[in-house]
């Protein structure tokens, strides 16, 4: 990614294949000069001047001056393009073969195609953005979640980054304060008392702490909304595992079978109810068996129940409670679950309010019990309200700036315990040269979160997850 940046590179920014638009991005010092060959006034004349940042009309023609489409181009200059570089974006036809004719002649020039992430990089390395900030043009791309995208949003507009940035400015006058007294104590002290207050120093160590906990929590909250909150569905083999999640979905996406043990692996799917992103995840029944394909699917089933952020414990009506239900249920009590009650159209209806009392007096420690028919669709309305819920809880109350790069929350994570152990060694008081050792790093860490400083796996993590023309 760091290589070829004196190339001038051109891709197809908008999805491959046929569309009423098509979007060709070109960036670099020869970007307009290269253009320029091919996009001409429609009689074929050239273009003398083209005003920056004014959509122009004319025609693309090859290197044979055969038309190819009539096109459309913005020209930006290097001081106002997202680049850094001057570039070009060039409106034509959606189909498949204009495309590839165009970017064919721009590849006979000499014009490299641009690897994923690229344009956003470039951007980058000329200070139009930092990593926080080129995160979340990824964030913003790839979230399906409109909560997320106001979040998402201040971001790109710098609102994180400023944050950090005050953040350091503090570490710094702090350090820089510890630094005076380290150099020159004679300096720092008047009438025997130190020039920095101990006191004042840990109470603005303390606040910056909490604003880190809170950008930790807040990073959590944003994951989820951005790729949908974890909730997998479990239970006994036969208990309608299948049938709920095509209920939930609203299509056939799991093959539905009366014999037990069916489903062997798990089968996610993404759903949006009321906004909120969902990752759902169809499981293996659990019961014990010495079918080796079977229980590999339901050590698997364990551990999707281990991650997941919500669980829907599924319950057949027409069948007593069972160990293997009981150990489950003590399992994710302590997490955020739903327990329902499936098949309830099966009951009669002079023994269904017996029935059912009868499950909530052995289930009444777990939650409450939701009734539904997997195979009738009744009760799922009153399911999805009860997930959204539950998932409210698990969201940001209002959609707030927060990193979302796992490279970046793990930096804030060290970063939050540096200055614990700085706050320690403080009231230790410990060596001048150790507390300064402390902040230093502690700013070392904020600076490759921004990209003041940055390695190249960092770079490559964030940038080759961006798509090609982004």
């Amino acid at each position: 990614m760091i290589g070829g940046l004196g190339d001038t590179i051109v891709a197809h920014a908008t999805p491959k294949g046929v569309s009423a638009l098509a979007v060709i991005r070109i960036s670099g010092t020869r970007a307009w000069e290269i253009t320029k060959e091919f996009f001409r006034k429609p009689n074929g004349s050239v273009f003398r001047f083209v005003e920056p940042r004014k959509m122009v009309y004319g025609w693309f023609f090859d290197h044979n001056m055969q038309p190819v489409d009539e096109a459309q181009i913005t020209k930006y200059a290097k001081d106002s393009s997202p680049t850094g570089e001057e570039l070009i974006e060039l409106f034509c036809h959606g189909g498949y073969g204009v495309v590839e004719r165009i970017l064919d002649c721009f590849h006979h020039f000499g014009v490299r195609s641009a690897r994923p992430g690229e344009f956003t990089f470039r951007g980058f390395v000329n200070g139009k953005v930092d990593l926080i900030q080129a995160q979340a043009i990824h964030d913003l791309i790839q979230t399906v979640s409109p909560l997320a995208t106001n979040g998402f949003s201040q971001v790109l507009r710098g609102v994180l980054s400023e944050q950090i940035s005050e953040i350091r400015q503090t570490i710094l006058d702090i350090a820089s304060s510890i630094e005076i007294q380290f150099d020159d104590p004679e300096e720092a002290f008047y009438e025997g008392q130190e020039s920095w207050d101990r006191s004042e120093i840990r109470k603005t160590i303390v606040e910056r702490i909490e604003i880190i906990r809170r950008m930790r929590a807040d990073s959590k909250r944003m994951i989820r909304a951005r790729d949908g909150i974890l909730t997998v569905i479990a239970g006994r083999p036969n208990v309608g595992k299948s049938s709920l999640m095509n209920q939930l979905l609203k299509k056939d996406r799991v093959l539905v079978s009366p014999e037990p043990g069916t489903t062997r692996d798990y089968i996610e799917e993404m759903l949006r109810i009321n906004g909120v992103m969902i990752h759902l995840v169809d499981t293996a029944g659990i019961r014990n068996t010495e079918e080796s394909v079977e229980k590999k699917g339901i050590r698997k089933t364990r551990e999707w129940i281990d991650r997941a952020e919500l669980v829907i414990y599924l319950l057949d009506s027409q069948e007593p409670i069972q160990l293997e239900d009981f150990e489950t249920l003590e399992f994710i009590r302590t997490k955020p679950h739903l327990i329902v009650l499936n098949k309830t159209d099966t009951i009669p209806y002079a023994q269904e309010q017996e029935h059912i009392r009868g499950y909530l007096r052995q289930l009444a420690p777990y939650g409450n019990i939701l009734l539904v028919s997997a195979l009738h669709g009744n009760g799922i309305k009153e399911l999805e309200e009860a997930i959204i819920s539950q998932a409210n809880s698990l969201l940001p109350g209002e959609t707030v700036p927060a990193v979302t790069l796992q490279q970046h929350c793990d930096l804030v994570m060290e970063i939050e315990e540096i200055l614990w152990a700085f706050l320690s060694a403080l009231d230790e008081e410990a060596l001048l040269d150790c507390l300064g050792d402390l902040l230093r790093k502690a700013v070392a860490y904020l600076d490759i979160m921004t990209g003041r400083t940055y390695t190249e796996d960092l770079v490559h993590t964030l940038f080759s997850r961006f798509c090609v023309g982004k």
